[in-house]
């Protein structure tokens, strides 16, 4: 059953269905076992008119979802929640834009340096907006580029992906924070002086930049970088090449 305006999906196996014709909304079957529906759920799916999940703190002027402070980071206005006028709070967009790229990062350490660790518990609660179970754990938003990591609960994950950076007054994800550990790494840019690579660095770390003309290699090696804690550069004055790729390794 999907509510694409709210955001929300109820999954309703067909032997449920079959109960729930009959007054229950309990089932028992061969295929999906003894269960039951979510069924605040299923009510708010089938009824929910719009995004509902969002929680606003104070310093939001424009109730968007996004404090004052960080609207100048993403580019949108405080004083207004729609700035591209598409239809879509301005928070509300960004959070599930965050959530989609941190649902892309790989699930263990990875050799990118950036990636998500998940610590699952045996513990389900209930989401207190639309009901779906969601697991008591959390996840561990990872960028060794950065030597830094967010911690996210599942349940504050999922508010993120209905659009919402906070839970409760109590808990809510630092957007600005999550978008600097999600942001490309390196970046890199065409300027007047050549092929510019930046990237964070660390100072217990050291750093190569390889180039080749072929993502399968040869790689060959160039400059080394000492980490200072602060961003590092490299820019390639040839740009002569019809195909140049680069690699940043971080040692």
């Amino acid at each position: 059953v999907c509510n694409t305006a709210a955001g929300l999906y109820a999954k309703v196996p067909y032997i449920s269905l079959h109960y729930l014709q009959h007054g229950s909304f309990s089932f028992d079957g061969d295929v999906h076992g003894t269960g039951r529906l979510e069924v605040k759920l299923l009510i708010n799916t089938l009824h929910s008119k719009g995004p509902s999940h969002l929680v606003v703190w104070a310093g939001d002027s424009d109730s968007d979802g996004l404090l004052d402070g960080e609207e100048t980071y993403f580019d949108t206005r405080p004083d207004r929640p729609d700035t591209d006028c598409d239809g879509v709070l301005d928070g509300i967009a960004i959070a599930r834009q965050l959530h989609q790229k941190v649902q892309a990062l790989p699930v263990g350490r990875h050799q990118s340096g950036r990636y998500r660790l998940l610590y699952e518990t045996d513990c389900l609660t209930p989401c207190p907006v639309c009901g779906e179970s969601v697991n008591c754990g959390h996840l561990e938003v990872v960028s060794e580029w950065a030597g830094k990591s967010v911690h996210i609960s599942f349940l504050n994950l999922h508010y993120l992906e209905h659009g919402s950076f906070a839970v409760s007054q109590s808990e809510r994800i630092n957007p600005v924070a999550l978008q600097e550990l999600l942001k490309p790494v390196p970046s890199i840019a065409l300027t007047a002086e050549g092929v510019t690579l930046r990237w964070p660095s660390r100072t217990e770390k050291t750093y190569q930049v390889f180039t080749s003309i072929n993502a399968l290699g040869p790689w060959l090696p160039g400059p080394v970088f000492s980490g200072t804690g602060e961003e590092l550069s490299f820019t390639d004055p040839d740009t002569a090449s019809p195909l140049k790729l680069y690699q940043l390794r971080m040692n």
